[in-house]
């Protein structure tokens, strides 16, 4: 799937423009990551930062933002899992959102104790 949203993403951009490298630079910030469609907004990208870390990031980008796409590497992990890594240049001055997974729960009491 990522070499089909690669392609997808792609797609709208004149080859001429990302062929230039420093322009690609001033116009958009490179991210790698495992790249996956949203479900239910295919206007929208996910990506995983540092796929096979405990400390994975989650960020997601409007693919009207994406400016260039390119399959970059697999990477295998220790339990023989595999991961294929995508390069995305995301056009500067876009807003991206980090998702950060928190677990629900009361800690006002806590608080009370250590701030109270």
């Amino acid at each position: 799937m990522p070499f089909d949203l690669v392609k997808i993403i792609n797609a709208d951009h004149m080859p001429e423009k990302v062929s230039d490298p420093n322009r690609l630079k001033k116009e958009a910030v490179p991210y790698l990551g495992q790249l996956k469609q949203h479900k239910s907004d295919p206007k929208k990208v996910y990506l995983l930062i540092d796929p096979l870390s405990a400390g994975s990031t989650l960020v997601e980008f409007k693919t009207k933002d994406l400016l260039w796409a390119e399959d970059h590497s697999t990477v295998t992990s220790p339990d023989q899992g595999s991961v294929q890594l995508v390069k995305i240049w995301v056009k500067k001055g876009s807003v991206g959102l980090r998702l950060t997974p928190f677990l629900v729960s009361d800690f006002s009491e806590v608080y009370r104790e250590h701030l109270g």
